[in-house]
């Protein structure tokens, strides 16, 4: 699974470096963005997107969590200050605080509901450049769109 984790990382980097829409452009949101949340990429804990044809993450997709959606974020964190530690550090770590935060966030191991999970790390341009130290931890159900917040799904 910790490969499957790395490779879903790998490809939502990619996304990551999308341009996303300028604030005349309409966007499918459901939710108004803070001038710093349209200059890049930032997901939020309690948030929920649908994938693009893609695959890729982009703010775009970000949708209200009632409407069907492919995955919902359940935690944020900032990894400590310092220069960039690497790729493969930065996806070990989030993949650590992510697999600890999960069943809190969904009151039961993910593996009891069929549920996976995936990390949004920064990269070395966004951490360096940007100061982005953020992760975002997201949950999936591979069965299809969710509607509805995960939240407690397995209280």
């Amino acid at each position: 699974m910790a490969s499957a984790l790395v490779i879903l990382s790998a490809a939502l980097l990619a996304g990551c470096a999308s341009s996303p829409p300028t604030p005349d452009e309409p966007t499918e949101a459901a939710v108004s963005l803070s001038p710093e949340r349209q200059s890049r990429f930032v997901a939020a804990t309690g948030e929920c997107y649908v994938d693009d044809p893609t695959g890729e993450v982009e703010i775009n997709g970000l949708v209200d969590c009632e409407e069907p959606h492919d995955y919902e974020i359940y935690y944020a964190e900032e990894l400590p200050d310092g220069e960039f530690p690497g790729t493969t550090k930065v996806r070990e770590s989030a993949e650590l605080i992510c697999a600890k935060q999960l069943p809190v966030f969904l009151g039961a191991p993910s593996a009891e509901l069929g549920l996976e999970y995936f990390a949004i790390t920064p990269t070395v341009t966004m951490w360096d450049g940007d100061g982005d130290r953020g992760v975002s931890c997201a949950v999936t159900d591979p069965d299809g769109p969710v509607t509805g917040t995960l939240q407690n799904a397995g209280a």
